[in-house]
């Protein structure tokens, strides 16, 4: 498994509201039993927009192991793609920081609440 859980990475996502596919950095929120399964990874976009809505996760750099190359903007928990690594935009940044551990369970936590409990 080239990416680790937490690792951030940039993608090609399909954007819902005009139905274009973008490249965005994304959090990979999966394990390695995943990868060894589907030889995917899970991931959840991450944009820079400002819009503030119940499905945005806050970052901050202070939940990434290399502050200075944190993401800035927040995770939308309902973008989740499931993406193999030959699609992984390889450039210098891509995996530029990773996640720390409790801010990626935080983040799963959020998903579980905002997109796939019951209202």
């Amino acid at each position: 498994m080239a990416y680790q859980r937490g690792d951030i990475i940039e993608v090609p996502f399909l954007i819902p509201h005009n139905n274009k596919t973008e490249n965005h950095p994304a959090v990979n929120i999966s394990n390695q039993t995943v990868h060894d399964n589907e030889q995917i990874y899970i991931c959840i976009m991450i944009t820079h927009s400002d819009i503030n809505d119940g499905f945005s996760f806050s970052l901050n750099p202070d939940m990434f192991t290399n502050p200075g190359h944190a993401p800035n903007g927040k995770a939308k928990s309902h973008l989740i793609a499931y993406v193999p690594e030959r699609h992984i935009i390889k450039n210098t940044n891509s995996n530029r920081s990773r996640m720390k551990p409790l801010f990626v369970d935080k983040l799963v936590q959020f998903i579980t609440i905002t997109v796939l409990m019951e209202d």
